[in-house]
């Protein structure tokens, strides 16, 4: 620094706020200039590129913004965006109650609808498609079809013959959206089956990813128990290891009977692991062949850690309707 030249000087906050509040002002009469000059016809074009957490958000802005998700048009748009990967439906258990709660793997979040999507006697969520969800109550002789997301909710006409706890469930869509109908199938073990409309078979344990059949299971030997995935093989139709959870993390489970629950769907599965004074929640990437921890869900203003007793993966769809 030049001996004649003076320090810099800091300039008062007067005037650093003043120019910040300048440039907001400025900054927010861009976004007005911008905006209403936006097209209204682009608006569900943009709205169906966005997370689906954000859809909900921009749904509660006004009445208007609000029926534009609902639109024909808005369904046609979202059904052409590429998906991301599936939300898990569950029903969670602690204390006697069973509670929903929905995960989101893109944003590792869990979600806790505040109004109850059904009577409290429908507990099992059987099976999936296009954003929908199949439903079947305790007595196991009714099927609902819900959005979990938007809270509506459909009864299947009643069957003829009660479906009993030993079946299997499958749900397909007849085309690229809901709209277009969907087909459920149950099937019981003893062959006894009947159509609403299905195509496709899907079991708690089975899971089926690219055409081929993989089964998640316990593997237990004296005191060690660890997680496993086999592959059935087509030609000797013989089970066949792959791949299986990390040892450092089956340690957790020595000595203890654990117990799990399996979903998933879109090459994710979800694992609840549960023995005394422990729950453990794991997702698996049936693509990378990754093994990766899931935040614990409680419900809100709880410290308490819920078990989940049964789900089904689902695509999160806002237009979907049963």
């Amino acid at each position: 620094m030049e001996a004649n030249q003076s320090p810099p000087r800091k300039r008062p906050r007067r005037d650093r706020n003043r120019e910040k509040a300048s440039f907001l002002n400025s900054a927010e009469a861009m976004k007005l200039d911008i905006w209403s000059e936006f097209p209204e016809d682009l608006f569900e074009t943009v709205i169906a590129r966005l997370p689906v957490a954000a859809i909900f958000r921009f749904r509660s802005v006004c009445r208007k913004w609000c029926s534009l998700v609902v639109s024909d048009n808005f369904s046609q748009q979202y059904s052409e965006v590429p998906q991301g990967m599936p939300w898990f439906y569950t029903i969670t258990h602690e204390n006697g109650n069973n509670n929903v709660a929905m995960y989101d793997p893109s944003l590792n979040k869990w979600h806790h609808p505040s109004v109850p999507l059904a009577p409290a006697n429908i507990v099992m969520p059987v099976a999936s498609a296009g954003g929908l969800v199949c439903l079947l109550d305790l007595s196991h002789r009714n099927f609902y079809i819900c959005n979990p997301l938007t809270q509506s909710l459909k009864e299947i006409p009643p069957r003829s013959v009660q479906a009993w706890s030993r079946v299997s469930v499958g749900m397909v869509l007849n085309g690229r959206t809901s709209n277009e109908g969907y087909k459920v199938m149950w099937l019981r073990n003893d062959g006894n089956h009947e159509v609403y409309d299905s195509l496709h078979l899907t079991d708690h344990t089975l899971a089926e990813f690219q055409g081929k059949i993989m089964l998640v299971g316990l593997l237990c030997k004296n005191a060690a128990t660890c997680v496993c995935i086999w592959e059935l093989q087509k030609m000797t139709l013989l089970w066949k290891e792959v791949d299986r959870m990390p040892n450092i993390w089956c340690l957790e489970f020595y000595g203890k009977h654990m117990r799990m629950t399996c979903l998933g769907n879109s090459g994710l599965l979800m694992l609840s692991l549960k023995a005394k004074r422990m729950n453990r929640l794991v997702m698996y990437n049936l693509v990378s062949k990754e093994w990766q921890k899931v935040p614990d869900c409680m419900l809100p203003c709880s410290r308490k850690k819920q078990w989940i007793a049964c789900g089904t993966a689902f695509g999160p769809c806002p237009s979907a309707s049963p």
